[in-house]
């Protein structure tokens, strides 16, 4: 593969980040897990990886127990449980690839380039920059969170706490939460079975059981726009 230029083979466990800070600099090279465990950081603790083309054959690439942990340019492959556990700081910049599960209760942000969730994401809260963008082929699942992006994909997004929505939003929405946007923003179908804040104009039918849909004054239904 013309992209891997090399690949570092992992020896052993990767095992608990010893000291502060770690950067790996993967300079366009893959890292081999050989089936073992990955690193582990946590609260007080700051990984950085970049330019890693493939991260994988660990069981979980990463384990984030508190700390901040930033990532760039990075794919994760093959991993054999799920290929990040976040429960502290996740910073995504660049373009990153996640092919298994990212779960956890931590947050994550998005602050520029584009991050591809393939098989489902779980976290606290998603942050979405503006001009950055989350691709989620899966079920994304968040107790909140703000969008000044683009949320993409084949997936759907599924919110239960107070999500700020600025920008589009190109998959599924089940809003359990109270979520607040322009209905314009809302390229695919929406369900809101809690709190809808809704301005601008609306084309489609929000579905929903027992939500409450809140218009501003000024909210245009045109022919195709309904509240169910």
């Amino acid at each position: 593969d013309e992209h891997r230029q090399g690949t570092e083979d992992v020896e052993g466990d990767m095992g608990s980040l010893q000291g502060k800070t770690l950067g790996i600099s993967g300079n366009g090279n893959a890292i081999d897990g050989n089936n073992h465990s990955g690193v582990t950081i946590s609260n007080g603790q700051t990984l950085g990886v970049d330019n890693v083309s493939s991260f994988g054959n660990l069981d979980t690439a990463i384990t984030n127990n508190g700390g901040t942990l930033n990532i760039s340019d990075t794919t994760f492959e093959n991993n054999s449980v799920k290929d990040v556990e976040n429960n502290g700081q996740m910073n995504l910049s660049k373009s990153n690839s996640f092919e298994k599960q990212v779960t956890g209760t931590g947050d994550i942000k998005v602050t520029d380039g584009t991050s591809t969730f393939n098989n489902g994401l779980n976290q606290n809260s998603i942050e979405i920059s503006s001009g950055a963008t989350l691709t989620t082929h899966n079920t994304a699942t968040v107790n909140g969170g703000k969008n000044d992006g683009l949320i993409n994909g084949s997936g759907s997004l599924i919110n239960s706490g107070e999500f700020d929505n600025n920008n589009n939003i190109n998959v599924d929405v089940t809003n359990n939460g109270e979520m607040t946007s322009k209905a314009e923003h809302f390229n695919k179908t929406i369900t809101n079975n809690d709190t809808l804040n809704l301005s601008g104009t609306l084309s489609k039918t929000v579905y929903g059981n027992n939500g409450t849909t809140y218009v501003d004054k000024d909210l245009a239904i045109n022919e195709s726009g309904n509240i169910d």
